[in-house]
């Protein structure tokens, strides 16, 4: 809910969270810190990492304490939109976007 990962993920929107994922630096995830479930994209930089929102009008936030990935952000869905996510190394993210609805017919 809310603004803080849009216009990547509206609000509203459907995260398929896969806890096996490997949570590289740059990877949208889900962890749980200081009690709360938070939905972010971690970033690891000079032995530190934080939680940065895709908004920028949301600032990032320092991870101080433990905190534990509880996976990576494999699929989002919107409305007819679904997007795959992969990140097969820090820093990169691969992203394919479908649109679900009716297929044309086919000729022939």
């Amino acid at each position: 809910e809310g603004e803080s990962m849009a216009p990547e993920f509206e609000d509203g929107c459907i995260i398929i969270v896969d806890p096996g994922y490997p949570a590289v630096s740059g990877a949208y995830v889900v962890i749980e810190y200081q009690g709360e479930f938070i939905f972010r994209q971690l970033i690891l930089a000079a032995g530190k990492a934080y939680l940065k929102p895709v908004n920028s009008l949301f600032p990032p936030q320092e991870l101080t304490g433990p905190y534990s990935v509880k996976g990576a952000v494999v699929q989002s869905s919107h409305g007819k939109r679904v997007v795959h996510y992969e990140y097969p190394q820090a820093g990169k993210i691969l992203r394919r976007e479908k649109h679900r609805g009716k297929q044309p017919a086919r000729s022939g």
